[in-house]
Formats: structure tokens, sequence, C-alpha cells
């Protein structure tokens, strides 16, 4: 997915670890987009593990969500929350009204 500007994606949902962005796309299916800058999390190993935390959700999840393009923007607070409280907050996002 090529993101020309995310500034133009006003439909905006924040969580503690991310912020998301979303917008409905013309497409049969949806897309996701996970930004992790390298100031915020150091080690890439654990950049990728939570980048495919994330894609493992969305795969699962992704035939009850609407088609939507999505842009995950995570925050270095995600360094602090443990793996359980990380899976709730994940789950949780795939049960926002609008997204069903």
């Amino acid at each position: 997915m090529k993101i020309k500007n995310k500034n133009k994606l006003k439909n905006i949902k924040i969580f503690k670890p991310f912020i998301i962005y979303y917008e409905l796309n013309n497409l049969k299916y949806p897309r996701i987009k996970i930004i992790i800058k390298k100031k915020q999390i150091k080690l890439s190993t654990l950049r990728n593990k939570i980048k495919r935390k994330i894609y493992e959700n969305f795969r699962i999840n992704q035939f009850k969500i609407k088609k939507i393009d999505f842009i995950f923007q995570i925050n270095n607070s995600i360094t602090k929350i443990n793996k359980k409280i990380f899976n709730k907050y994940i789950n949780k996002i795939w049960k926002i009204k609008i997204l069903n």
C-alpha cells in the first residue's frame, strides 16, 4: 500500500500503544500498513515481532472487517506493556463498530 499523504486520512482512533488511521477503499478486501520508527524502538527484532503480531491478528480477522485501509502508527509506549495487554489492544481494534 502506497501512502501519499497520511494527513488526508481523517478517521483516527487512538489507543494507548498506537494510533490508527483508516479510510474506506474501493477494493474487495481490507489492507494494512504498520509504521514503527527506528527512533522509537531501536531493536529491529522487536519492531519485526510487533509487526508480525499485528499482521497475524489482521490476517485472522480480515474477513470480519469492511473494505478499509489501515495505517498503524506505533508509539514507544508499546515496549512497556506485556503480551496479554498488547493482544487485548489488538483484539479490541477489530471489534470497533465502525470497522464491522
